[in-house]
């Protein structure tokens, strides 16, 4: 296994805008760092979840029946657009009275049904990792790396969010960039199906 390749796929994959990153940035921003380790920890472990199975072997079945890349877009798409709304809906409160109604349970389930993450795995298993039978070395360093890479990039980007209270005085700046939030994960449906 090339891990120099390997670990400059994941910074690039994991880093890039997505679902999962913008959430990040909004419950940043409007709970901070501490009421934001559920997503954090949701994102990272579900994400890690899908990479443990997929490399464990289920990434050929998952190439058997396309009929399930079409059940995760149409899921996902109802997820982002529920999360969309859940999210402008909380920018007409009042800044931080609200509760952080982004979970453990549905961050870790979205991971399942979140078509960047599930390719951004087949990806990785499909070209770092030829048969676990084989080197089950290259399936502990994949899935190490994975989830490594999975923690810092959504705590990055909830630090991200984090760092932008300070800029944002006016209360009215935070509702603007939960507005701008929600647009992108609407974006990020489009961008789901072209693909």
């Amino acid at each position: 296994m090339d891990i120099i390749s390997l670990i400059l796929f994941l910074i690039i994959v994991c880093f890039s805008p997505g679902p999962n990153n913008f959430l990040a940035s909004y419950s940043g921003l409007n709970f901070g760092l501490k009421k934001s380790l559920p997503l954090i920890h949701g994102v990272a472990l579900g994400w890690s979840t899908v990479l443990f199975l997929l490399s464990g072997g289920l990434a050929v079945v998952f190439r058997q029946y396309e009929s399930f890349q079409l059940y995760l877009k149409i899921i996902s798409s109802f997820f982002l657009v529920y999360l969309a709304l859940k999210i402008a809906m909380d920018s007409n409160t009042q800044y931080k009275r609200i509760p952080n109604q982004i979970t453990f349970i549905q961050m870790y389930i979205f991971q399942f049904f979140n078509p960047k993450g599930v390719f951004i795995a087949l990806t990785a298993v499909s070209t770092y990792m030829h048969d676990v039978k084989e080197n089950l070395n290259d399936f502990f360093v994949l899935n190490i790396l994975g989830l490594i890479f999975s923690y810092s990039s959504i705590t990055t980007w909830c630090l991200f969010g984090t760092s932008l209270e300070k800029l944002f005085i006016n209360p009215n700046y935070f509702k603007i960039f939960n507005y701008l939030m929600s647009l992108m994960l609407v974006g990020c449906i489009f961008l789901i199906w072209l693909n």
